[in-house]
Parts: C-alpha cells; structure tokens; sequence
C-alpha cells in the first residue's frame, strides 16, 4: 500500500510533464535532443522553431504526426539535414529561410500545410514529400529544387514559384487557385516544363521562362492571363471562356501557334505581342467582348474576331507582314469602327506597304480615326501602347506577391 501511495503521485507528475513537453506556445529546438522531445509526440500543440545555431542534422523521426500552429526554420546556417518521417500536418505556416546548407529535406507523409513558405535555400535541390495535397499559399523562391512533382496539390489560394534556377519540371493536378497563380523567372536556359492540366480556375495566372506549359481544363480565370518570355511553342487553352483582367502573350520567340476556340468574353485588354514566329491569321472564333484595348503587333498575316460585337478600348494591328483585309475591319474608317464596335477615337492597322496608294483595304492605314496620322505617328502610338502592355499587369501582381515574405 505504501509504494501505491508514493508511486501514483509520482506517475502523475510523469504525465503532466509529458503533456507540458507536447504543448506550448511556441518550442525552441537547440538540439537533437530537443528535437527528439518534440517527435515523441503524436500531436505538439503549438509552434516549432530551429534556432539558429542548431546542429547540421535535425532529426524529427519518432510519432510526430502534428504540428498544430507554425514550423519555422530562419538562417540556421549549419543545418544540412531536416527530417520527420511521420509528419502528416502543419496547421499553421512551414518557413524555411535563409537556410544556405540544406540539402536533404525528407517528409515522405507530409499532405497538408497550411502556408508553405520557402525562401533561400540554394543547396536544396530534391524533396522527400509523399502525397502532397492540401496548402492554403504555397511561396518558394530562390532555391535549387529540380523538380516539385511532389508538391502535387489540389487547391491553393495562393502561388508563387520563382527565381529556381534549376528547376526543370512542375506537374500538379491542381483543380483551382482562387488567387493569383505565378511560375515566373525559374531556369533561365527556359528549360521548364509546366503541367497544369487539371486546372479549372484561377485568380489570375502569370507565367515566364518555361519550355511547355499545359492548361487543357482551364476555363476560367478571375483576372489576367500572361505568358511572356518563354520558348514554348503552342498555347493552348481549348476550354477557356472569360478573362475578367486581360490576356497577354508577349515575347514568346519560338511561339507558332495560339489557340483559344472558346474564349468569348475579356473584361480587360487584350495583348499578343513581340511574338516573331507566331504567323498566319491570329484567330479568336467566339470573342464578343473586350472590355479594354486591343494590341497585336507581330509578324503575322491577318487578325480574326468574326463574332467581335464590343471593343470598348484602342485598336492597335501592326505586323511586319501583309495583312490582307484585316485593316478594312480594324483600321479606321474600316467596318468595325463605323459600325461603332471599336468605341475608341483611334485605331491603328498597319502592315507591309505594298505601294504608296494603300487604302484600308489593303496592308496599311494611318492611326487617327480621322485619317490624319501619318506612317511615323502610327509606329510611335503603337510602340507606345506595346510598351504600356508591357509595363503592366504582369510586374505589378510579381512585385505585390514577392511583397508578401
């Protein structure tokens, strides 16, 4: 009876102090031991964060399968290994930064993040990751990861892939991202391949610097659509109907074929641009509506928009080639404008002068709606507005996102 009496408040004190170590506002890893402390753990209530003088190897292997607020890891310049092989959930933020160098990241039952944030890992060029589903923001940014096939998640508010100069492959099943979607600045050979091809709808997608990208389901998105500065050769977006903040292709050099056979109705501008292999006749079979202006400069031969009912900004048409009748709908005087679909003062349709008597129907026409532009002005007004297609939109949503770290 009497080693009853001592033993019981004995264990009882062993069982608040374990509960105490599983819970706290936020833990402080110094060490392997502290580390495994925190894996003995089925579920820490709490945050996790590596001190910056933490050993080159932290090991969270053991029963952790929870973290219910943020795991933090900044500037522990020696950790060269982080692992937790039971790890299935973060319930808060997973910031990893300034870690110079990591090199082995080994999560293989990781699914569900709340906010994944990583930033400056220039060692890091593989993950460990099972079957990645669930993550509210994903930011990562200046790393070495080759490949985030891993990061295979389903929905997202908010993404922001840039700046991995070794990347070679992102390919997710992901359905929708009700915020901005951005790929930007990655392998700067162009050797990205993206593959989106479950993707449904989106906040406003941005993509750079990529070889191949696949958006087959997409077929909506509530903002901008801008591919720039890539080697892909098609694009395609065969389910799109509506843009709510303009379309933008610009500067895609090796580029031959764009198609959008759905695509009916764009609330902001449309630009396709700079685009010098891209020929023929750019054709938008269902567009009725732009809501802004409408800027195509290139190397191609015509312009297409056989259901245009509604161009409520600028009409600019200038290619380095014949452009056939096309400027007997865009230019002025042309059937668009006094037919009052083009509601802007100006339009300007231009391409390779035949002869100096060109009318309307023919390759050239001046910028004025009245007539009065003259071959120059019409080359400034159209680098004019090139340039503010270029300047917009794309680097402004970029630096409000790389903002948020």
């Amino acid at each position: 009876m009497s080693i009853i009496k001592y033993a019981l408040p004995l264990l009882a004190a062993a069982n608040v102090a374990i509960a105490q170590s599983c819970s706290a506002s936020t833990t402080t890893i110094q060490n392997q031991g502290d580390a495994s402390a925190v894996a003995a753990c089925t579920t820490f209530s709490g945050s996790v964060a590596v001190a910056t003088g933490a050993p080159s190897m932290l090991s969270f292997d053991g029963e952790l399968t929870t973290i219910t607020e943020d795991f933090t890891i900044v500037n522990a310049s020696n950790l060269d290994s982080l692992s937790a092989g039971s790890l299935q959930k973060v319930g808060g933020m997973f910031r990893m930064f300034g870690l110079t160098t990591l090199s082995s990241l080994t999560m293989p039952d990781l699914s569900q993040v709340d906010d994944l944030r990583w930033q400056t890992l220039p060692a890091l060029q593989g993950i460990t990751f099972g079957s990645f589903e669930t993550a509210s923001n994903i930011f990562i940014q200046d790393t070495a990861i080759q490949k985030l096939d891993q990061l295979n998640v389903k929905m997202a508010n908010t993404i922001n892939v840039a700046n991995n100069q070794f990347l070679t492959s992102i390919d997710w099943d992901i359905t929708n991202c009700t915020g901005a979607f951005n790929v930007n600045s990655n392998n700067a050979n162009g050797g990205l391949t993206a593959s989106f091809s479950s993707l449904q709808s989106v906040g406003g997608l941005f993509v750079s610097n990529v070889s191949s990208l696949e958006l087959g389901a997409l077929s909506n998105v509530n903002g901008s659509l801008a591919v720039s500065g890539s080697s892909i050769k098609s694009l395609a977006c065969p389910n799109l109907t509506m843009t709510t903040n303009g379309l933008t292709i610009s500067n895609n050099q090796q580029l031959t074929n764009i198609s959008f056979p759905m695509l009916k109705e764009d609330n902001g501008n449309v630009a396709v641009i700079n685009n010098n292999n891209l020929g023929g006749v750019l054709t938008f079979p269902a567009l009725t509506t732009i809501r802004g202006a409408l800027n195509c400069t290139g190397s191609f031969s015509g312009l297409s928009i056989p259901k245009l009912n509604l161009l409520q900004g600028q009409s600019t048409v200038v290619s380095t080639k014949s452009l056939g009748k096309t400027c007997a709908a865009f230019g002025p005087g042309g059937s668009l404008v006094s037919s009052g679909v083009i509601r802007a003062k100006k339009s300007t349709c231009r391409g390779a002068t035949k002869s100096s008597n060109n009318n309307n129907n023919d390759d050239s026409s001046s910028s004025s709606s009245s007539g009065g532009g003259s071959g120059s002005s019409s080359s400034s007004a159209a680098r004019r507005l090139e340039g503010a297609f270029a300047s917009t939109g794309i680097l402004g949503v970029f630096a409000a996102v790389l903002g948020m770290f």
